[in-house]
C-alpha cells in the first residue's frame, strides 16, 4: 500500500443540543486541505478552499439544523442551513486514477456480500423495511432549507491511467484532458415549506 492523499482540518465545531421536542445540530469547518502525496504529482495540493479577504471568521463550511421531533411520522425541521465556501480542485490523472481503483474495489467487495451461494437457502444479508415504514422514512418538511451557492474552480492534468481502469470507463483512453482553472458555478437552493421525499430532494438539489 501507499499514500495517495494527506488532508489536515483545522477548528472543528460540532454540537448537538437536545430537548423533549428538538434536535438542534451544528457543525462548522473552518480550513480543509487535501496534498497530493504521489511523487510525480503535477499539483502537490488536490483540493484547498479559496477563502475571499475578510471571510476567514466564516470558515470553508456550515451545516445548521433544528429538527422538531415531536411529530414522528416525518422528519420536521424548522431551520436546515448549509453553506460551502469556494474551493479550488487540481486532479491528477494518477490519483483519479487511485482513487478509481480503491472505490471500484470496496464496490465489488460489498456486490460480492449480496451474492447468494446457488441452492444456498440462508437468511439474505440484507433486510427491506416494509412500503410504509420506508414512505415515512423518507418524507421531510422544511420550514424553510437554504442551501448557498458554490463556486468551484477545477485544474486537471492529463498523465498516464492504468489500463485496468480505463477499461471500466465508458470511452476508453485518457481518464482526464489538460484543464486550467475551469469555474463551476453551483447555484443556491431555497425553499419554502417543502413537503418531499428524500428522492424528491435530492433532485431540486
Amino acid at each position: 500500500p501507499r499514500g495517495v492523499l494527506y488532508g489536515v482540518m483545522e477548528d472543528i465545531e460540532f454540537s448537538f443540543a437536545e430537548s423533549k421536542t428538538h434536535q438542534n445540530f451544528l457543525f462548522k469547518l473552518r480550513r480543509l486541505q487535501i496534498d497530493n502525496q504521489l511523487v510525480n504529482a503535477a499539483y502537490p495540493i488536490f483540493f484547498y478552499p479559496v477563502l475571499p479577504a475578510g471571510s476567514e471568521d466564516e470558515g470553508f463550511f456550515l451545516f445548521n439544523a433544528i429538527k422538531n421531533v415531536s411529530m414522528k411520522s416525518i422528519n420536521y425541521f424548522e431551520h436546515f442551513f448549509v453553506s460551502i465556501g469556494e474551493m479550488d480542485i487540481k486532479a491528477d490523472e494518477e490519483v483519479v486514477d487511485n482513487l478509481m481503483g480503491f472505490i471500484w474495489a470496496v464496490r465489488d467487495f460489498t456486490d460480492s456480500l449480496n451474492i447468494v451461494p446457488e441452492g444456498d437457502s440462508k437468511v439474505p444479508l440484507y433486510f427491506s423495511a416494509s412500503t410504509e415504514t420506508m414512505l415515512q422514512m423518507k418524507m421531510f418538511f422544511f420550514d424553510r432549507l437554504i442551501i448557498n451557492p458554490i463556486r468551484i474552480h477545477i485544474s486537471t492534468h492529463s498523465g498516464t491511467g492504468s489500463a485496468k481502469i480505463s477499461q471500466r470507463l465508458p470511452m476508453r483512453g485518457k481518464l482526464l484532458g489538460n484543464i486550467e482553472d475551469a469555474v463551476i458555478d453551483c447555484k443556491g437552493l431555497t425553499l419554502n415549506h417543502p413537503f418531499v421525499s428524500k428522492e424528491e430532494l435530492i433532485t431540486q438539489i
